[in-house]
């Protein structure tokens, strides 16, 4: 092995990956969200292996926070972004966490290489926030996103009733296409 890179050996990686599977099924037997003890954390919805597709998938605009326990800057963003959660507006916007101390497999399948990391997920799409942990940024960061996507829904939906033919129109149609089909039936089968 040489001095510029370091790796695991494979008793390593078994014994970490032990470890990390015991922290996970301590934290989870207790049910502790990490939220309790900071301040307007009871407005973030902790998010899980269990839960975590389905809010994004459900749901027309989440925001995800993923942290650890661990990370020293995850601390303080923890505190402004529970301010920003009991402040959003829940019906246009789910304010919830991922805990990647706990799931990590959560933070790989998206692609966190880096905490903490703030992801809005807008009809599952996911848009990175890459600007400072300021309630007020964020604010104006999902304010923004939501109102061009609206805006842009808004304009389909509008386009497509304008193109869209009506109902009667679309029966005649098909009634004249069902004439002009000519079916063979196969010469064993009589008619009834």
């Amino acid at each position: 092995m040489s001095s510029k890179t370091s790796s695991f050996s494979s008793k390593e990686k078994i014994l970490h990956s032990s470890f990390l599977k015991f922290v996970q099924a301590v934290q989870k037997a207790t049910n502790v969200t990490g939220w309790e003890d900071v301040p307007y954390g009871n407005n973030v919805l902790p998010l899980d292996d269990k839960n975590v597709f389905e809010v994004i998938y459900t749901n027309h605009s989440v925001m995800i926070l993923f942290h650890a326990k661990w990370c020293n800057a995850c601390v303080e963003v923890k505190k402004l972004y529970a301010i920003f959660a009991s402040e959003m507006d829940k019906a246009r916007c789910i304010v919830s966490a991922v805990d990647c101390t706990v799931d990590f497999d959560i933070g790989l399948t998206f692609g966190i290489d880096k905490l903490p990391t703030i992801m809005l997920f807008l009809n599952g799409s996911p848009i990175i926030y890459e600007g400072l942990y300021d309630v007020t940024k964020l604010q104006n960061f999902v304010k923004q996103k939501l109102d061009v996507f609206e805006n842009e829904s808004r304009h389909v939906k509008a386009k497509s009733k304008a193109t869209a033919p009506k109902k009667n129109e679309n029966l005649a149609k098909s009634k004249k296409a069902a004439k002009k089909v000519k079916i063979n039936k196969p010469k064993n089968l009589k008619d009834k």
